[in-house]
């Protein structure tokens, strides 16, 4: 079977915005992109983060992008734990908080326009339970080394989705992964896509292996919208709250196999409990940006104000 798995890891003043409402070709076939999608400006979706892998980042700017992920907080992102995952070793091994670097504030992956913020990271939290062969428990966190201002024009934190959603729901999906089953090229510019809610018994049909930790969202009869390889860990967006996790599937965006995100809902207290774990006064003294030099100007200069205004 072809998985497409799409990969998807405190500040006193930082909290988790909380809801109450109802490669790549390096990653392997195994993570999702946005098919049967539009382009659309950060402004949309001011959340979506890449994540990216320094090594290959050295080789060119954007070319170190696998995996999506949401801001959830000014200093934590939340993902997929396949994306932290090294699969490329034996034994697999999760990978080290200084091999990845965070970007966010543009839709472009290739491109750094102003207002564009880059971290590097501090900590990652993974789920122990984790199984790559089941799927279970795909989910992360990423401390960045810094912080999010929250008067940023283009970042934002989304709230967390705390009930599940009923089937038939609308929801929108965004990364950079591919548009096509046919290429390995991932999108130089952020796509949406609109998907529906699945029920666990449609779902299950196929896939038979479907649990309560994950939500499923796709087109059962028809396919054709879909995330790919390279949107793994980003958003799956109902009523502006954050309701999964881009994480698994069928190859992509095929009929009868709707994408399957790890439902938030069901790993709220996790994310929680691991995301005050954290320590949110510490930071990393090898500060390490390669943002557009405006934003992080700007970012230190905030980050200063703020700090001193705490005192």
């Amino acid at each position: 079977m072809n998985l497409k798995i799409i990969f998807i890891i405190s500040c006193n003043l930082c909290s988790i915005v909380v809801g109450t409402s109802n490669t790549h070709a390096k990653t392997e076939e195994k993570d999702p992109r946005i098919i049967g999608g539009q382009a659309i400006s950060i402004q949309q979706a001011p959340w979506q983060v890449s994540v990216r892998l320094k090594v290959y980042e050295a080789q060119m700017y954007g070319y170190g992008h696998i995996c999506g992920g949401s801001v959830i907080s000014q200093r934590v992102i939340v993902s997929a734990a396949h994306c932290v995952l090294n699969q490329n070793v034996s034994p697999m091994i999760f990978r080290s908080p200084d091999e990845f670097t965070l970007v966010m504030g543009s839709a472009y992956l290739y491109q750094r326009p102003p207002y564009t913020l880059q971290y590097d990271v501090q900590q990652i939290a993974v789920h122990l339970g984790f199984n790559l062969t089941t799927m279970d428990n795909d989910i992360s966190l990423f401390m960045i080394n810094g912080y999010i201002p929250w008067s940023w024009p283009t970042v934002q934190a989304i709230p967390l989705n705390t009930v599940a959603e009923p089937n038939g729901t609308m929801c929108t999906i965004s990364g950079w992964g591919k548009t096509s089953i046919n290429t390995d090229v991932v999108s130089g510019i952020l796509m949406e896509a609109m998907v529906p809610i699945v029920g666990y018994a449609t779902c299950d049909t196929n896939y038979g292996n479907i649990s309560t930790g994950m939500i499923c969202a796709g087109y059962m009869l028809n396919g054709g919208v879909d995330a790919c390889q390279g949107d793994s860990g980003g958003p799956l967006v109902c009523g502006g709250y954050l309701t999964g996790v881009v994480s698994w599937g069928y190859s992509c965006a095929q009929p009868g196999y709707p994408g399957v995100y790890t439902n938030v809902s069901y790993y709220y207290n996790w994310i929680v409990t691991n995301n005050s774990s954290f320590n949110y006064n510490f930071y990393n003294s090898a500060i390490n940006f390669e943002s557009n030099k405006f934003s992080i100007v700007v970012s230190v200069c905030l980050s200063i104000l703020f700090a001193k205004l705490l005192k």
